[in-house]
């Protein structure tokens, strides 16, 4: 069984707030993809919906993932996105079947 796991998060940016939601997420990027732990870390903007932005993410274990929670770039981030966010981050944690 893997340890491995990936995420998908989904950011739904209120009306007219895309920009500064974009301006917020990335710094996080380049910080995220240097963790210890941290496989994949990629942020898409939705070609049908342009205020929702998705995360897909993979990470060698939940620790690192748990490491990466408590950075200063993604506490940054957090912050930033509440005022801008429609509803809560929605967050995906996924086990693969193989």
């Amino acid at each position: 069984m893997s340890t491995e796991i990936s995420v998908v998060a989904i950011a739904e940016a209120k009306p007219g707030t895309a920009t500064a939601v974009e301006a917020v997420i990335r710094p996080c990027i380049g910080e995220t993809r240097k963790e210890p732990g941290c496989l994949l870390y990629n942020v898409h903007r939705d070609q049908d919906f342009p205020d929702r932005f998705v995360f897909i993410e993979r990470w060698t274990d939940t620790g690192a993932l748990d490491v990466h929670k408590t950075t200063p770039h993604f506490l940054a981030m957090v912050d930033g996105l509440e005022p801008h966010l429609d509803a809560p981050l929605s967050i995906l944690v996924l086990n693969p079947l193989d």
